[in-house]
């Protein structure tokens, strides 16, 4: 998480997170970076969070 933190511009940005699964790590970066607009996507519906769809 730190380094993808690290290699974030300092003004708002776009992330894509391919094969999220649980979503964990968009969600902490959505919680450390609320000026970026995050898309979390997986291709196995299961394993999205419940709630973050």
């Amino acid at each position: 998480m730190e380094q993808a933190l690290a290699r974030l511009p300092e003004q708002p940005c776009r992330i894509l997170d391919l094969g999220t699964g649980t979503g964990a790590i968009a969600l902490a970066l959505a919680s450390e970076r609320p000026d970026c607009e995050i898309t979390a996507v997986d291709r196995m519906p299961d394993a999205v969070a419940p709630g973050t769809t």
